[in-house]
């Protein structure tokens, strides 16, 4: 009997032992399965489409160790950092990710908001990128961002009314007389000028045109003097022919294009993802508007155009640093790049993407673009944005109230002590 009582509690120990290994098993298993995962705030500007956030869920599935807070703030720069002070009230932490303006990438840089990328990690911007985009997020020779996608304003005409676009301004004008008058249309030229940036933007392209933008971002700053006269010169007279009429200062980017869907204007200028809404088989101008580069001062001048865009920055004070450079590296890659053009109407930043056009084609983009993209110039702000952005502005407004070219050029002097070239 006690041998049997014996053997019998050693058989339950060896049950036991077993029971607690593949238990013991079990929550080692259990425990090895709980992934800790990395937590990025991210914002960006109004993203009708939906885009960045199907994106930041895809790239959550595909890693399954990180959550990313995207969240939309408004596209114009006041409205955009009332939301990112906002946001970090919320959160009581910076954003890891900032996808903004490259306008607006300087000051933040100067001010220590953001990070340079210059510390072994950088992204090779140059080999990938445009060189106004290259530019555009380069201060004191150091990379404070990467490009995400690049935005240089088009001008769109009716194909209904003219054969082809004007190939200069006073081309444009002419011929926005001519339309004005065989059509009985109300406008000329439209651009979405209701804020600060979209004024700036036209008003940087009138000057690239005319070889005549001063870089705001130096302490000396010069400019050609004829050159600049010459860009004020064909401003008033678009204004004096009522070619552009003074309620364009009330236009967003919608309103600006919705009025040149209705079909009462000529020509506009606005942003690249008005093409694929104006070639929907639901628009009133579809198969009838086509886009092409905005057009020079005048045909002697080298052919350039305003390279404007978005491009993702990191905080200074995140923690996050590998996983951020993660996430902009999903970003940045080919296949999404070429879906942000076709499903959200945003034109690449990358060179690689322009060789086969195969997404210009996709969202009805001007097939010449790459000629004008490659030459694109930046517009540099510096540190101090009114010294820029809303100097350009200023000046815009101040001719739409009727000053005149001289008028205007004493103003730029004034309020910048430019010193002229010529």
């Amino acid at each position: 009997m006690r041998k049997t009582r014996i053997r019998m509690t050693i058989a339950v120990l060896i049950i036991v032992m077993f029971v607690l290994m593949f238990s013991g098993c079990d929550s080692d298993d259990k425990a090895s399965e709980i992934i800790i995962k990395s937590k990025i705030n991210l914002v960006y500007p109004r993203d009708g489409s939906g885009g960045i956030q199907r994106l930041m869920s895809e790239f959550e599935d595909l890693r399954g160790d990180v959550t990313i807070n995207a969240m939309e703030l408004p596209g114009d720069k006041d409205g955009y950092f009332e939301g990112y002070t906002a946001a970090i009230a919320a959160n009581q932490r910076p954003p890891d990710i900032m996808i903004l303006h490259d306008t607006w990438l300087t000051e933040l840089a100067s001010k220590g908001f953001i990070q340079s990328l210059d510390d072994g990690r950088n992204i090779e911007v140059e080999k990938y990128y445009f060189p106004g985009m290259a530019e555009a997020v380069t201060w004191n020779e150091s990379k404070y961002g990467v490009p995400l996608w690049q935005d240089m304003p088009l001008l769109y005409y009716r194909t209904d009314l003219v054969a082809s676009p004007p190939n200069t301004w006073s081309e444009l004008v002419r011929m926005a007389e001519d339309t004005m008058e065989g059509f009985d249309l109300s406008h000329g030229l439209i651009f979405p000028a209701s804020d600060v940036e979209a004024r700036a933007s036209f008003m940087a392209s009138l000057l690239i045109s005319h070889n005549a933008l001063p870089d705001f971002s130096q302490s000396e700053i010069v400019f050609d003097a004829p050159n600049l006269r010459s860009a004020f010169d064909q401003l008033i007279r678009m204004l004096e022919g009522e070619v552009l009429t003074r309620n364009v200062l009330d236009m967003s980017i919608e309103d600006c294009r919705q009025v040149f869907e209705s079909g009462d204007a000529s020509y506009m200028i606005n942003w690249s993802y008005a093409a694929r809404l104006l070639n929907r088989e639901d628009s009133p101008l579809a198969g009838r508007a086509d886009n092409a580069p905005v057009p020079m001062g005048s045909s002697s001048y080298e052919a350039q155009g305003l390279m404007s865009g978005w491009v993702m920055a990191l905080s200074s004070q995140t923690q996050q640093g590998d996983m951020a450079q993660a996430i902009i590296g999903f970003l940045m890659g080919n296949n999404n790049q070429e879906r942000m053009a076709v499903e959200n109407g945003q034109m690449p930043a990358k060179v690689a993407l322009y060789n086969s056009g195969a997404w210009q084609k996709a969202t009805s983009i001007s097939q010449v673009l790459p000629e004008m993209v490659d030459s694109g110039i930046p517009l540099k702000i510096g540190p101090n944005p009114e010294k820029g952005l809303y100097l350009l502005s200023d000046l815009l407004v101040r001719a739409f109230n009727g000053a005149s070219s001289q008028d205007l050029l004493s103003y730029l002097i004034t309020e910048t002590g430019l010193e002229p070239t010529t």
